[in-house]
């Protein structure tokens, strides 16, 4: 019945294209039909709860334009369509009352100048987490996991929080962090995500390891003119000329 199709659990991968560089934030905004979508024409315009609910398509997207006071780039235009779907996907989940019980990860991509190298910016991007029957309660009530955590963990931490016992039968490199993040801050799965994980990186044939604070890093010194890791380095006056580098990141979080 319909009653028992909306009790059954749901999960939705949502990934939108914007402020990714791919394409011309600005031109879809003005010159695209909004019954356009990758999928084919749409019979009529979607009516989307927060943006276009109470006005035409066209009309919400004029506000996106007016909010970004004149910028027409894709960082400053898609920064306000991507909140603005954001908290529409919030707000569906808010009036039907499953907001507190959804667990609701959200992740950036990159997004910052050292995309597609080593150093910590490439490594390194934002994530949050929002569900208050979990135990990540509301805003005011906010909390902060300094583990070392990444996108391979995502799977095996959902698996975790929807109750499926037997992750042993799915091949995966990544850990739950669940009980770390429920846990004291001296338990030993807090402890194994601070401080004993290590985490490995690559891109074209440079390398790294991270390990609690400290990082490594071996530039592949044949290709070392094309490396981008090394040119961000050479950019920001890193330590450039080494091919092979060191660093206690610890060091440079507590003196930041």
């Amino acid at each position: 019945t319909e009653e028992e199709e909306e009790e059954e659990p749901f999960f939705l991968y949502f990934n939108p294209t914007v402020p990714h560089e791919g394409a011309d934030v600005y031109e879809a905004l003005t010159e695209y039909p909004c019954t356009w979508t990758p999928g084919g024409t749409l019979d009529q315009e979607p009516r989307v709860p927060g943006m276009t609910s109470d006005k035409s398509c066209q009309d919400y997207r004029q506000t996106v334009l007016d909010r970004a006071n004149g910028k027409r780039d894709n960082r400053s235009l898609g920064a306000i369509w991507l909140d603005d779907s954001i908290g529409s996907l919030l707000q569906v989940l808010e009036e039907t009352n499953q907001l507190d019980n959804t667990f609701f990860l959200f992740q950036m991509d990159h997004g910052q100048e050292g995309k597609v190298s080593l150093w910590e910016p490439g490594t390194r991007i934002a994530q949050f987490v929002h569900y208050p029957d979990g135990g990540f309660a509301r805003q005011q009530q906010q909390q902060r996991f300094d583990g070392m955590v990444s996108v391979i963990d995502i799977a095996p931490t959902i698996l975790d929080y929807a109750g499926v016992v037997r992750q042993d039968v799915y091949d995966m490199d990544g850990i739950s962090w669940r009980r770390a993040v429920e846990e004291e801050a001296s338990s030993s799965s807090t402890l194994f995500f601070k401080e004993q994980r290590c985490l490995f990186f690559e891109f074209q044939r440079d390398r790294a390891v991270r390990c609690g604070c400290y990082k490594y890093m071996e530039l592949h010194e044949d290709d070392i003119d094309d490396s981008y890791t090394y040119r961000y380095g050479r950019r920001h006056g890193l330590d450039y000329d080494n091919t092979k580098i060191l660093s206690n990141l610890c060091y440079y979080e507590q003196n930041d």
